[in-house]
């Protein structure tokens, strides 16, 4: 029996509109592979990879005036067989103006 599968990021870092954003979730545990989702969706320009935790893009214009900071929760789901594990971390995403 594998390691209980668990969310290791604590935080995201800011992201400002019109700048790239980078920020790749890690977890530990669980049977590999493991894939993402996100909820409610990442602000626009701003996208997850179910794959590799990865969060890429640009923050669209108007963002920060609408979005400011967001609450979202991350669920990362293993391999595991018959019923795969799941972890949800809740994290705030902070969008700032240029």
């Amino acid at each position: 029996v594998s390691a209980p599968l668990e969310i290791t990021t604590t935080s995201l870092p800011a992201a400002k509109e019109g700048e790239a954003y980078i920020a790749t979730l890690q977890s530990s545990g669980g049977v590999p592979p493991v894939s993402w989702s996100v909820d409610p969706p990442l602000p626009a320009g701003l996208s997850l990879n179910a794959s590799t935790g990865q969060i890429t893009g640009t923050p669209a214009g108007g963002t920060a005036a609408t979005q400011g900071t967001s609450t979202l929760t991350f669920t990362a789901q293993d391999s595991f067989t018959p019923t795969p594990q799941t972890a949800n971390q809740q994290l705030g995403l902070t969008i700032g103006a240029p």
